[in-house]
């Protein structure tokens, strides 16, 4: 994420001197030794310092827990109930609707007010925090080339979040076993805590045991999020196609 600051933001920190550096997600704002707080809050006692977050990942939203089905930001304020003696204060986080958000993903408002109250500690430390969008996974096992009825299975860690499997037609009317972790809802992640394996389950009477078909299945795509209406509400889910 790069931090920007607003128009307002900017001019401020150049009028008084300020330097505001990033280095990679971390943010520091610089005062020179003359800085004196108090006295530019008896100028702007409403003054809040602005920077707008923005992504360089384009779906950076598909990661986050976005409302689906509004436009806007997420907004990170300093509130006066924070304990500023804590070495990170993590900010107040709120959604803000936005017909129009532009590039920024997030809004980070620092007021000057709150920054200065009971303040003894410095540097005051801010933690933006993001949490993970949760999605209900579903694998569309395709049987293309193992004989018609084979019994499939999942295995491995996080087998147990999936229930099925079960037969369903898909658009093209192609038959699936579908696997649906259904209530059961899984971070989207790059790198998934699970790790399937799909096995054909052995229905002879001979001792053979399971096969395992596929060592790690893969994990749901962030930018292959669906949508879906749910007794009136929208659903997020991640489809995960497996051709055999």
């Amino acid at each position: 994420l790069q931090l920007k600051p607003d128009f307002n933001t900017q001019n401020w920190i150049n009028q008084l001197g300020l330097k505001f550096i990033q280095t990679k997600n971390i943010g520091r704002l610089f005062v020179p030794d003359s800085f004196n707080i108090q006295s530019i809050l008896d100028e702007t006692p409403d003054f809040k310092m602005q920077f707008n977050c923005i992504s360089s990942v384009p779906t950076f939203i598909n990661f986050t827990d976005f409302p689906i089905d509004r436009l806007g930001v997420l907004v990170f304020e300093n509130s006066n109930e924070e304990d500023n003696e804590k070495e990170s204060i993590e900010l107040v986080r709120s959604f803000k609707e936005d017909g129009n958000p532009g590039q920024a993903v997030a809004l980070v408002s620092l007021s000057l007010a709150n920054i200065n109250s009971n303040q003894t500690n410095w540097p005051i430390n801010y933690v933006v925090q993001f949490k993970s969008r949760l999605s209900r996974w579903k694998y569309f096992i395709v049987n293309n080339s193992l004989e018609e009825g084979t019994q499939f299975g999942l295995t491995g860690k996080g087998h147990e979040l999936f229930s099925g499997p079960t037969t369903v037609e898909l658009p093209n009317n192609a038959i699936a076993n579908l696997f649906d972790s259904g209530s059961n809802l899984i971070p989207v992640k790059e790198n998934s805590s699970n790790d399937l394996k799909l096995k054909r389950i052995n229905s002879s009477h001979e001792n053979t045991g399971d096969e395992i078909l596929i060592e790690h299945l893969p994990n749901a795509s962030p930018d292959a999020l669906q949508s879906s209406g749910v007794n009136g509400k929208q659903e997020i889910f991640s489809a995960i196609y497996v051709y055999i």
